[in-house]
This record gives C-alpha cells, structure tokens and sequence, in this order.
C-alpha cells in the first residue's frame, strides 16, 4: 500500500478529476452534501473562507493498496483502510470535511481523499511534512490489516542488497586469502 499526501489550492478541475462516476464510485464523506464536483467544491470553498491567510487550504491524498491487494478487497474493507489511514494522520474523521473516491478506472484500484485543511473555526490542520506522514501511515495500516506494504517491499529489498553486499565480500575475501596462500608457495 502507498500513502500520497500533498497540500493545495484545490481548485474545481481537482474535484472534477477526482468526483467522476465513470472512474469509480464514493467510498465516504464528512459533512459535505453536494452533489456535483462544482456543488464539493463550493460547499468546501464556505470553510476555506473563513482563513484568508493560507494559500494552500486542501489537502489532496491518494491511498493505493498493492495490485493484488486491490483486487480483493471489499468496499467495507476500502472504508476501513480508508478511515484507519485519516486516524493515522490525526485527522478528526467526526469533523473535518473530506470525500474519499475509489477509482477503478484502472487495474490498480486506488482511492482519492480530498481533505479541507480548514475547520469550522478557520484553523488550519497542519500539513508539515504530510507527504512523509502519508506514507508511514499507509505502512502501518497494511501491517494492521495484512495487506502489501511498499515500505515494507522496500526494506525487504534493502537487506535483500545487504546480504548480497555481505556475501559479496565474504567471497572476495576469500579469493584474496586464497591468492595469498598461492603467492607463498611459490
């Protein structure tokens, strides 16, 4: 599984992408009653308002289980990965105001979360290093849940290249005390 997260300014093209029937369908939502992208998109527009110091007031998340993962899981299970993500990035799925969108489209199922980064207050949910935070969270939800984690294909390929490594200068070693041994008796 591999967790994106970026802030953005969010604009009406980003809701049309993500919101699209012909792509997938709704998995959830929080406190948004529109219907249409246009209808998302101004109904978050109302909160956004409310701070007008921040420029980048949506963040944009993608959640991508593994291929085969993908295939397996049921539209129950999708909201849970999806929800045990939000709560992994600390996000209040009661209050904030999100709409998270499965795409299937493509064989690689994934699905699209776009978060108001603004609550009913005006502050802001910080994003400091959301992208980093994305990812380990989406790791540590395919633990929870048994699914492909790609950190965790990364680091098994990582001590994978170790033992290579380490068996690689074992064996040159070797030659070498070998070659030693030949250059005495001569």
């Amino acid at each position: 599984m591999i967790g994106k997260a970026k802030s953005c300014v969010g604009g009406f093209s980003l809701f049309n992408y993500v919101v699209d029937d012909e792509k997938g369908i709704e998995l959830l939502r929080n406190n948004l009653c529109g219907e249409t992208p246009i209808e998302l998109f101004q109904e978050m527009k109302i909160l956004q308002n409310l701070n007008q110091k921040a420029t980048n007031k949506l963040i944009s998340m993608v959640l991508s289980p593994h291929v085969n993962d993908g295939e397996n899981l049921s539209k129950k299970q999708l909201e849970n990965i999806t929800k045990q993500f939000l709560k992994e990035l600390e996000i209040n799925i009661e209050k904030s105001q999100f709409i998270a969108f499965l795409h299937t489209e493509k064989l690689h199922r994934h699905i699209h979360i776009l978060l108001n980064r603004v609550d009913q207050n005006g502050k802001l949910f910080q994003d400091h290093h959301i992208g980093k935070k994305a990812q380990w969270s989406a790791h540590r939800v395919a633990e929870k849940n048994g699914l492909i984690s790609a950190k965790q294909i990364r680091i098994d390929k990582i001590k994978a290249s170790e033992v290579i490594n380490s068996n690689s200068k074992n064996l040159r070693k070797e030659i070498y005390q070998k070659h030693l041994k030949v250059m005495e008796s001569t």
